[in-house]
Order: C-alpha cells, then structure tokens, then sequence
C-alpha cells in the first residue's frame, strides 16, 4: 500500500466519541486514505499530547509501519490551546507525519481563561521533554529498520554470532554516544543528568539489555566510561 495513503485514526475519550469515529471514516474514504489502526486515550485529565500512552503507540507504530497520515476529530481532541497545538503539528511535520483534520469548525473552547504563567512553561518543558524522547526513539526505530534489512547484528537482536564479549562500544557505538550526550552538562543550569535518569530516557527510546529492561546505573557508568 502507498505510503502516503495509509493512515491511523486517533481519537481521545473514544467511549464519548464513537459517533466522531463514523465521520472520520468517511472522511479518509471520501480523500482516499486507508485507516489501518485505531489508537486512543481515555479522558484523564490535562495531560499533554505527546505524554499520552495511547499517542505515543500511534507515534511508535507509524514510524515502524511507514504510516504517514493521522486523521483526528478536531483540535480539541490533540491539544489544549493553539500554543500546545502548534508544537505539536511543527514537531510530527518534523517527523514526516500528517494531520488530517475532519471538523475545522470545531475549535479550543473559548471559556477557557489563559494559562497561567508557571503553568504554561511547565506545559512547554513537559513538551520539549517528551519531544526529546520521541526524537531519539526515532532514530532508533529508523536504525534498527535499516540493521535489519542488512542482516546486522543489533543490541537486544536475537540473531548474530558470538565472538567473546565485547563492550558496549563494540556492540552499539550509537548507545554509548547517546548516553554520552545525555550525560553532558545543561548549558543553562551546568547540571548533569543522573545515571538514573540517563537509563530511563534510553530506555523509553528503544534501548535496553538483553533481557528487554532498563540498564542499570552500573552498566550507564561503564557505558560512560567506554
């Protein structure tokens, strides 16, 4: 199938929103898309897109099928206000992914006031947070794709021949340049990240033992040292 047909339907609080489901089927039949999966988030309350567990699935399995088009309701179901909009759709442009909007006519509510100063840039670090983990989680998928169609070896692959233990350089010189660049100074705050939390971004982008878990902060520290 056409990449640039294939799409994923997204839908928050689908229970609410099963009649929206119907008109976004007929729109991707009226334009030619061809929905293949269906991801959605139940109502939680104000949690920002790109930290939605269902989203993040429909972001992940894109990247592997090669989908190119998300069909989605309307602004309200993607965002809480046309700044947390506006990174969002600049950021899966930079992605390679489409939105696909059914009701434009539907908008943000216009009841509700402005955010608040500190509440605004804690919506804006917990985007630029989740844009980080997302980005690298691309980059992994995207490499494991092309180590795959060559026959490499990859970290937690199941095949591949073994010739003694080799360092974690040796076996994927990418982690140790990410765990690397994790661990570099903030420009602004000239902290570091801890080992810990070192792990956890690795690990929510595609990167963990043999076992499928998180490293440890002994095993981030070898890494480090490498």
């Amino acid at each position: 199938m056409d990449r640039q047909k294939k799409s994923v339907l997204y839908l928050y609080d689908f229970e609410s929103n099963k009649r929206r489901r119907k008109s976004c089927f007929e729109f991707a039949e009226q334009n030619g898309y061809k929905i293949i999966k269906e991801f959605s988030d139940p109502p939680v309350g104000k949690i920002a897109l790109l930290s939605r567990n269902g989203f993040r699935g429909l972001f992940r399995f894109c990247l592997i099928k090669s989908v190119a088009n998300i069909i989605f309701d309307n602004v309200g179901q993607l965002a809480q206000s046309e700044v947390e909009m506006e990174i969002v759709s600049r950021f899966l442009k930079e992605q390679g992914l489409n939105l696909h909007l059914v009701c434009p006519d539907i908008g943000f509510d216009s009841g509700i006031e402005a955010e608040p100063t500190q509440q605004m840039i804690e919506t804006f670090s917990e985007l630029e947070r989740n844009k980080v983990a997302l980005r690298l989680q691309s980059g992994r998928i995207s490499k494991s794709l092309v180590n795959k169609q060559k026959g490499l070896l990859v970290l937690n692959g199941k095949r591949g021949k073994v010739a003694g233990r080799k360092s974690y350089k040796e076996l994927d010189a990418e982690l140790v340049a990410l765990a690397r660049k994790l661990r570099r100074k903030n420009w602004k705050t000239g902290k570091r990240r801890s080992l810990q939390e070192i792990a956890e971004m690795l690990h929510e982008s595609g990167y963990c033992n043999s076992k499928g878990n998180p490293y440890g902060t002994g095993e981030i520290s070898r890494m480090l040292k490498q």
